[in-house]
């Protein structure tokens, strides 16, 4: 299985523990573009899982689109955050 699910408790990253989201953050960031193995408990039972890591820049769009007299631009995730933009 490929596919986190709610509720899913992390017990292992890569074989270790992972006790934080920092540690959790670096071992996503050195895996982008491949996939990462987790043992995960879900409802009781333990399942060995290989977690596909996606590019968060890719998924980003770079584009804007005409309507009217408007012009949407479409901005990165970040920089809407920064400006507190829905």
């Amino acid at each position: 299985q490929t596919v986190l699910k709610t509720g899913d408790i992390l017990l292992r990253l890569e074989g270790f523990v992972c006790p934080g989201f920092v540690e959790l953050e670096q071992v996503l960031d050195s895996k982008v573009g491949t996939s990462v193995a987790m043992k995960v408990c879900r409802g009781g039972t333990d399942l060995d899982l290989q977690v596909p890591v996606a590019d968060l820049h890719a998924l980003i769009p770079r584009s804007f689109v005409e309507l009217g007299l408007d012009t949407l631009h479409a901005i990165g995730y970040h920089a809407a955050r920064r400006a507190h933009l829905p």
